[in-house]
């Protein structure tokens, strides 16, 4: 996922929502200058959560109020999350082949453990 095609999307959703050009839409723009009313603004949140296949915070929008913010947020948020995953299936696999091969310590619990 780029910063480019999140805004490519959003620019594109917006022109839709408009009636407008997908060009006309300027990324540094405000959401609220485009005319989306925060009804409208909630469709284009959820249909952006359908795309990515991810929840957006209810507040992305208004924290993130231009194409370029919450394309940059998104990206950000996603490579984070992405990597969260990744070092989570690592530990996890890590952990399983300790404990299939024997390999695992058995340790008593630390005090900040319990």
């Amino acid at each position: 996922m780029t910063v480019e095609r999140v805004r490519a999307w959003l620019a594109d959703r917006i022109a839709c929502a408009t009636h407008v050009d997908p060009s006309e839409i300027s990324h540094d723009d405000y959401f609220d200058s485009f005319g989306l009313d925060s009804a409208r603004a909630l469709v284009l949140a959820g249909e952006l959560e359908t795309w990515l296949g991810i929840e957006l915070e209810a507040t992305a929008l208004w924290y993130h109020p231009t194409v370029s913010e919450l394309a940059a947020y998104i990206v950000s948020e996603t490579i984070a999350t992405e990597t969260i995953t990744t070092e989570t299936i690592a530990a996890e696999t890590i952990a399983t082949e300790e404990i299939r091969f024997g390999t695992a310590e058995h340790r008593a619990p630390t005090r900040t453990q319990i």
